[in-house]
């Protein structure tokens, strides 16, 4: 970041670190930095989350003083924090630049104006430079401990959200589903599906603060991927559905290894509740999983479903994995089967955190029922 006599400049902010970089534009007026000016990148996510980071390089020639301005590590931490900070308000994306993020540069640079706004580097202190530098360089030290704090409790099994099949499934209503307690959105980009084919479903969501990541059905490695490239551009989580596939073409340490390329991404795993005996999961056992207690799929009865649950989680924790979460079936037709889930069939679980498949299945003014 260049500060002249001007007191304007341009800083890229990195919002993502991989490919996604959000231009922020610094207009001089006042203090310079109480007004920035997104220019809009129609691939990026609404709400990225955004620090700057001054370093401690500091450079003072003829040209003036230069500030090194290390954005990266700053956002992957203002990202994870964000996530963290959605999970605790109910998610969402409504944090946008910390307030005071500036308080400390503006300073710097007021103290060095002189009264025809001209900026002059003699009279800029570099002690109250590096002091700045030093309290940023602190802030990213508590970062990394909230951070390690997001780790312990993931989103996808600690919140209460809902799979969506269709953009076309009458789904739209994200209000209702709000006041049911969801918060999020998982949107399935699979069966010919994209994520700009959700675009009235994502905006409305963004809007009410609930959040929206992609999810689908993975048969190959090519889906596994192309899914979580996709979601590594749009949102901050992802869920990848593998069921039979874990056996053979599958199996869990083939996954994992495609999944290693999306750190910044929290990945959730969607699979049958049953784990299968003879596969072996601990490639996969840190990923949060999403265990699928269909009654209709485990042809049994919904008054086995209690007893059912504690089996199952108890299995797949012996299989290795610590963060387990419950999907609960919404679909279902009279007379096949137990006929059309109901809410009843989960009652046990006293409001506890849960996933719904799918939203679709709910239908229009039904959400109250499932809440």
């Amino acid at each position: 970041m260049q500060l002249n006599g001007s007191c304007a400049g341009s800083v890229g902010i990195l919002g993502r670190t991989r490919r996604a970089v959000a231009a922020v534009s610094i207009a001089g007026e006042g203090n310079g930095y109480d007004r920035l000016r997104p220019r809009p990148r129609s691939h990026l996510p609404q709400g990225l989350p955004l620090l700057l980071l001054p370093a401690s390089g500091v450079a003072v020639g003829p040209g003036g003083v230069r500030i090194c301005v290390h954005g990266l590590r700053a956002a992957v931490l203002g990202a994870a924090l964000h996530r963290l900070r959605a999970s605790e308000a109910g998610g969402g994306m409504s944090e946008r630049i910390p307030p005071g993020a500036f308080a400390d540069c503006a300073k710097v640079e007021k103290a060095s104006m002189t009264p025809n706004r001209a900026f002059d580097p003699r009279a800029t202190s570099l002690v109250a430079m590096r002091k700045a530098v030093n309290e940023y360089e602190d802030r990213i030290a508590e970062l990394e401990k909230e951070v390690a704090a997001m780790k312990a409790r993931p989103f996808l099994t600690s919140r209460n959200g809902t799979f969506l099949r269709s953009p076309r499934g009458g789904v739209e209503d994200v209000a209702e589903m709000k006041a049911a307690g969801m918060q999020y959105l998982a949107l399935n980009i699979g069966d010919g599906q994209h994520w700009n084919d959700w675009r009235i479903v994502v905006n409305r969501a963004r809007a009410l603060d609930v959040n929206v990541f992609p999810w689908a059905r993975c048969r190959t490695a090519d889906e596994v991927y192309a899914l979580c490239d996709t979601a590594d551009l749009v949102a901050f989580q992802v869920i990848v559905n593998v069921e039979d596939e874990f056996k053979d073409t599958l199996p869990p340490k083939a996954v994992a290894t495609l999944l290693r390329d999306f750190d910044e991404l929290e990945i959730a795993i969607s699979m049958p509740a049953w784990a299968y005996n003879d596969v072996d999961y601990a490639p996969l056992a840190e990923y949060p999983m999403l265990l699928q207690l269909f009654p209709q799929d485990m042809r049994i009865d919904p008054s086995e479903l209690e007893q059912k649950q504690r089996d199952c989680v108890t299995h797949a924790r012996d299989k290795g994995f610590t963060y387990v979460g419950i999907t609960c079936q919404t679909y279902g037709e009279d007379g096949v089967s137990y006929g059309k889930a109901k809410p009843e069939w989960y009652a046990y679980m006293n409001g506890g955190t849960r996933s719904l498949f799918t939203g679709d299945d709910v239908g229009a003014s039904n959400w109250a029922a499932w809440a």
